[in-house]
């Protein structure tokens, strides 16, 4: 399965990896809407999980060492993407935007235990 990342998911997903997030949830992609993937640090490794609706789900563990070639990647993309920034400034607007989208993440719900 591919799954093209927008201009504007560049830095969610870096953020990840670069540790200014715990998480990302990617939704909406695909011709039909249909593609989703998130993104989790737990610490030790990346997890990555892929979605297609109504079909497979693509479980993908990615150990700490596997993420140096992804976040260069990543950072490259940024760079290409702002050629007049200095990278330190890529990465200020990087963690901008991704203190941004965690306050504006729902909060997860919580469960209260059955007893």
């Amino acid at each position: 399965m591919s799954f093209q990342l927008t201009v504007s998911e560049l830095p969610l997903v870096f953020g990840v990896l670069y540790g200014f997030m715990p998480r990302v949830e990617l939704n909406g992609h695909g011709a039909e809407n249909e593609k989703s993937m998130s993104i989790e640090d737990q610490g030790g490794k990346f997890f990555f999980s892929m979605r297609v609706r109504g079909g497979t789900v693509y479980a993908i563990p990615s150990p700490a060492k596997d993420a140096f070639p992804i976040m260069t990647m990543l950072l490259e993309q940024m760079q290409k993407n702002a050629p007049g920034l200095p990278t330190a400034q890529i990465l200020q607007i990087a963690k901008r935007v991704c203190d941004m989208y965690q306050m504006s993440a729902p909060a997860p719900v919580q469960r209260a235990a059955n007893g």
